[in-house]
């Protein structure tokens, strides 16, 4: 455990030290001023939540594809020849690119909230909403940097990441396909279900509103964070490493 904060540390260390933390920061601050200073209806909770629930999925995207891609340079050698096993290199990259953007989103209530940019509808509970939906944005956050993780090349083979690409690609695509004929739903039926925990718990956020789909979507959302991690210590413990 010590030598995964340890290079969670030293990974967000030498991340604010670079100018990467600016293509987090900037859109952040670019979203509130578009979304939530200068129109003249202060943002609403649903609006919060639809807004910054796709962009923290999409920074966690980035900021954890720009992590392991940092990672490889002929500088880690040195760190993952200390340790017995890749996990903890791994883990500490991962866990450094989740409170990354774990703090982008707690700056940006650390400003709404007292400013009251961010308001609340009077039959909205501001604390039960933004438990649950803070709750479900950050799940999400989690498991889509596992699965980014994934699909970097210093995880995983070529042929993984074009799975993973290609799977995302056919759910996307299963949802715009219209008037399907009803003998042929089996077919898209099974490349819906690949998103559909992803997009529950996005709605969620906004809906914080306990349903028959709830604990289904969220077990399944936990399962593919597991299920990512797992694959990733496999491939990892296995991949042959030639860093630049």
């Amino acid at each position: 455990m010590r030598s995964i904060f340890t290079i969670t540390g030293h990974t967000i260390s030498e991340h604010l030290r670079s100018w990467q933390f600016l293509a987090e920061l900037l859109p952040a601050a670019a979203i509130v001023a578009l979304f939530f200073k200068y129109p003249s209806d202060k943002g609403t909770y649903n609006e919060f939540a639809a807004i910054i629930g796709a962009y923290l999925v999409l920074q966690a995207i980035f900021t954890t594809a720009l992590i392991i891609t940092s990672a490889t340079k002929a500088r880690s050698y040195p760190v993952l020849a200390r340790l017995t096993t890749r996990w903890p290199f791994f883990i500490g990259k991962l866990l450094a690119a989740i409170l990354l953007v774990f703090a982008t989103y707690a700056l940006l209530l650390a400003y709404l909230l007292p400013t009251r940019l961010l308001s609340f509808a009077p039959d909205q509970n501001p604390w039960l909403y933004l438990a649950v939906g803070s709750g479900a944005m950050l799940l999400n956050v989690v498991t889509i940097s596992a699965i980014t993780a994934l699909a970097m090349p210093l995880i995983s083979r070529s042929a993984v990441r074009l799975t993973i690409l290609a799977l995302f690609a056919l759910s996307v695509f299963s949802y715009s396909v219209a008037d399907v004929p009803t003998q042929l739903r089996f077919l898209i039926a099974p490349f819906n279900a690949l998103t559909f925990p992803i997009l529950f718990t996005y709605q969620l956020a906004h809906n914080p509103a306990f349903e028959s789909w709830t604990l289904l979507a969220l077990a399944t959302n936990l399962f593919y964070l597991i299920l990512a991690l797992l694959l990733a210590r496999y491939f990892f413990s296995h991949r042959e490493l030639l860093l630049a």
